[in-house]
């Protein structure tokens, strides 16, 4: 329970909520007032966190201590992607494909993931965990694959300086 001090003209006003919540996890938070409204919120709570960079052909997922930057090993990382179909042309049905999978991090706290595994038509969910209760959530992310053009960046260049006038 809390008690509310409104601002002026019912302006808005931010403050702490001090709460009992310190372990990793997700929480439905809900708030009611008296004879009022009911607002529900999800609550992460979480200690660990997940990075991720965009490969030309692939994902990489750095886990790590949310304070500290310490790469986490071994963290059991869980990847559920999702997309809606349309069924038919004219139709106004449609499906939803899923597809989950999970990988270990390495020594480095590291998980690289191959387009195969995920594509780009998916929307992702990734949760990172490990035994002792460590949490990590990186929630509806896309992926993309930027195919890099080898012969544009090993092309013969030539640059020429000189302390002579340049004549056509």
């Amino acid at each position: 329970n809390l008690d509310l001090k409104p601002r002026e003209n019912h302006f808005d006003r931010r403050i702490t909520v001090s709460t009992p919540l310190s372990k990793p996890g997700a929480y439905l938070v809900t708030a009611k007032m008296a004879d009022g409204n009911t607002s529900k919120i999800v609550l992460w709570v979480s200690d660990t966190v997940i990075a991720k960079k965009q490969l030309s052909d692939g994902s990489y997922y750095f886990v790590a201590d949310a304070v500290t930057g310490t790469p986490i090993a071994k963290a059991n990382v869980e990847f559920l992607g999702y997309r809606q179909r349309r069924i038919g042309r004219n139709n106004k049905k449609f499906v939803i494909d899923t597809r989950n999978f999970a990988e270990f991090t390495d020594a480095d706290g590291q998980v690289i993931v191959k387009e195969k595994s995920m594509p780009r038509d998916h929307t992702w969910v990734i949760i990172a965990r490990t035994d002792e209760g460590r949490l990590a959530y990186l929630g509806f992310t896309g992926v993309w694959y930027r195919r890099h053009h080898d012969y544009e960046y090993n092309q013969t260049k030539v640059f020429t300086i000189t302390d002579r006038p340049v004549y056509r």
